[in-house]
């Protein structure tokens, strides 16, 4: 959910600023340049996958992300400054929309029902469990 939050969020800002900048690209294909799309999603996977999951697998998703970048500035299709400015969105959405990992604590345990008075509660019992 988190990352198909972050690659909507790439992508819908992306085309709209597309939409309202209307730079030209370098092939003179048409008039949706600024920013890159394409790098905004790819960076937008890389940053996640750092969040999410750590530098392990950030790393080479960022590798990936930049070949991607690279590869539209050397086809012709995007200028450098479109590039970064689509970096800077697909890592913009990740931040706002992924939730970093936390390792569970140790194995699931089973659940430990105790008197109040062990609790710190006035009156009862308390129900914890550990997953």
């Amino acid at each position: 959910m988190q990352l198909g939050a972050s690659e909507l969020l790439a992508e819908g800002s992306s085309l709209l600023l597309q939409e309202l900048i209307e730079e030209e690209r370098p092939d003179k294909s048409d008039r949706y340049s600024f920013p890159s799309d394409s790098a905004a999603v790819a960076f937008s996977a890389a940053s996640f996958l750092q969040i999410r999951y750590g530098w392990g697998y950030g790393l080479p998703a960022y590798a990936v992300a930049a070949f991607v970048g690279w590869s539209r500035v050397e086809s012709g299709r995007h200028y450098w400054h479109d590039v970064f400015a689509g970096a800077a969105l697909g890592w913009a959405a990740s931040e706002i929309t992924t939730l970093r990992y936390r390792e569970l604590p140790g194995p699931i345990a089973a659940p430990a029902l105790m008197p109040a008075a062990f609790a710190r509660q006035p009156l009862g019992f308390s129900l914890q469990a550990r997953w």
